[in-house]
């Protein structure tokens, strides 16, 4: 079985031909944008809050206090002292690249989730935001706020062209055969495929792989839409440095809650790109120590190279 094999809806269930699996003894990236909507002023809080390099970013509270669940993962985890911050100008460039995402299952069923912007027309967040047993299966459609900053649900900062239709809405979603097969934690990624550029505006991501000598103590950056804090309508931000790093998975103290479920993870390069290397999905528990995101491997740089291929 092709765990990295993309599978769409039940509407089109096809399931393409894949290249070659992309060596992971190079590093690999994808090209990165900063959008045609410009800001007035810079970000301060990009300024003030984004983290780059290695560094010593770690909780001085003893390890001891994790509190963790008897079995199971939980999606997301406060590790002792809460050190979210709030983003305040989610419309401005990176924060607007992360959406608020609001998900509609089957039977009424549904949730929130974060999601980001890869390229004009394609979101990548958590698989289980698209494809789970307590969704009944495939999610049925999700609204997508691109640097959603209000409580009221008649606010949409993007997209501001007048031709798109506000809320964007999608029902074009893919996840990979590992995920949907098994549930398994390290397939937990997918796509969200969307029929308007509204990427062009807010800018995206670059997605990068990285070896472990890179990655091992490098300070990460997590931020997204979390449903303790104002129902999953506001952005909230935390770093860290990584704390452990295996094949298929990256952990960190930074904290998160349920609903920042497929935030990006990622580092600020010296040349100042915002390169993902993770798609946070997990908090402690079951084996899990720490807060962790899916590890950008060469197999998922290039399910989501497809991605993006597939929306040009």
């Amino acid at each position: 079985m092709d765990l990295y094999a993309p599978i769409k809806k039940p509407e089109n269930e096809s399931l393409p031909n894949l290249e070659s699996q992309v060596s992971s003894d190079k590093e690999l990236a994808t090209t990165s944008s900063c959008g045609s909507v410009s800001s007035a002023e810079p970000s301060i809080a990009a300024e003030r809050f984004l983290v780059t390099g290695k560094g010593p970013l770690l909780k001085t509270t003893p390890t001891h206090g994790i509190t963790r669940p008897s079995s199971g993962h939980v999606l997301e985890s406060v590790i002792r002292i809460d050190d979210r911050v709030l983003i305040n100008a989610p419309e401005k460039h990176p924060w607007r690249m992360i959406c608020s995402l609001e998900i509609k299952g089957s039977s009424g069923s549904g949730g929130i989730g974060t999601g980001w912007f890869i390229g004009p027309k394609t979101l990548v967040t958590a698989g289980h935001c698209v494809y789970h047993p307590s969704l009944g299966g495939w999610a049925q459609e999700i609204t997508v706020y691109p640097g959603r900053y209000d409580l009221d649900d008649r606010v949409f900062p993007y997209p501001k062209d007048a031709s798109f239709s506000k809320p964007v809405v999608s029902r074009n979603f893919e996840a990979v055969s590992g995920w949907i097969s098994t549930l398994n934690p390290d397939f937990d990624y997918a796509v969200i495929h969307l029929e308007q550029a509204v990427g062009e505006e807010t800018g995206w991501f670059s997605v990068a792989v990285k070896d472990d000598i890179t990655l091992q103590g490098s300070l990460v950056n997590v931020s997204g839409y979390p449903g303790d804090k104002d129902f999953g309508k506001r952005q909230y931000f935390a770093a860290s440095k990584i704390g452990l790093v295996t094949p298929t998975r990256i952990f960190y103290e930074a904290d998160t809650y349920a609903g920042q479920s497929g935030a990006p993870t990622w580092i600020l390069t010296d040349s100042g790109e915002h390169q993902v290397i993770g798609i946070h999905s997990y908090g402690v528990g079951g084996g899990f120590t720490l807060n962790s995101a899916t590890r950008i491997t060469a197999g998922i740089f290039n399910t989501i190279n497809q991605w993006i291929k597939a929306d040009a």
